[in-house]
């Protein structure tokens, strides 16, 4: 039996799972489960460091090919670039135009007056949907690279 996220433990039926924070899994994913104590399990993308020194509470998980729940995750992402007018304005058009959900935008011009971090979270249907969306706004006019965050 799948969970609200689409996610399933071979052989477990009435387990409570949860997604991770700290790496934000979505379908399509590499995924681990993470057996902790007293809160279920908690889904990590394969290549989390947050779970690699934990092998023995580690399980085996998948996505659930049949979950049809439309359902958006939320990933977060930091777009480093060099600054320019309107560099904002064309990162969030691109992910509207990419229909992803925006929940958070956190851009500044760093110290040395040149370059900018921004920081998104969006919501995703799935790692297709993330690929897509990353490799437009490295189109984007002076952005140099999008990175994934696990934190």
């Amino acid at each position: 039996m799948p969970s609200k996220y689409g996610v399933r433990v071979a052989g477990i039926d009435s387990m409570k799972i949860t997604m991770a924070s700290c790496c934000s899994p979505v379908p399509g994913d590499a995924i681990v489960g993470y057996v902790t104590k007293g809160q279920g399990v908690k889904v990590h993308r394969k290549e989390c460091p947050n779970v690699a020194e934990y092998k023995d509470r580690l399980i085996a998980v998948e996505w659930d090919e049949d979950f049809d729940q439309e359902k958006n995750y939320p990933v977060k992402l930091v777009i480093y670039s060099t600054d320019r007018n309107f560099l904002l304005s064309d990162i969030v058009t691109v992910s509207s135009q990419c229909k992803v959900g925006l929940q958070h935008v956190d851009s500044k011009v760093n110290d040395d007056g040149i370059n900018a971090t921004t920081k998104l979270t969006v919501t995703v249907k799935n790692a297709d949907h993330l690929h897509v969306l990353m490799a437009n706004l490295r189109k984007v006019t002076s952005v140099n690279s999008v990175e994934r965050v696990i934190l």
